[in-house]
């Protein structure tokens, strides 16, 4: 138990930091805070049929959350740095307007 308390708390610890430069990035961005209802916004996003609607989840999760650049995220995707640019303005401006 005390191995398992000190793994969380050293977890913790690195995470903290990393997670909450992500969350300032994106409230910077997006001028709102990374909270429930965006989190909540891109799960809805990815389980869409909308393809573009799951690449803006997509591209959301792989810039602010998983910190990826764009050429990588274009890669995975199978897609254009620019189409990733543009769903990126695509989803922000989205959820600017509908988050208020």
């Amino acid at each position: 138990l005390r191995r398992d308390s000190r793994g969380n708390r050293i977890l913790r610890e690195q995470l903290a930091p990393l997670v909450a430069e992500r969350s300032r990035h994106f409230q910077k961005t997006v001028e709102r805070p990374l909270d429930d209802r965006v989190m909540e916004t891109l799960r809805e996003w990815s389980e869409s049929d909308d393809r573009v609607r799951r690449q803006w989840a997509l591209v959301m999760q792989y810039r602010y959350l998983d910190g990826m650049p764009y050429a990588e995220i274009a890669h995975m995707l199978g897609i254009s740095e620019g189409t990733v640019q543009q769903r990126r303005s695509a989803a922000i401006e989205w959820l600017r307007e509908n988050l208020k």
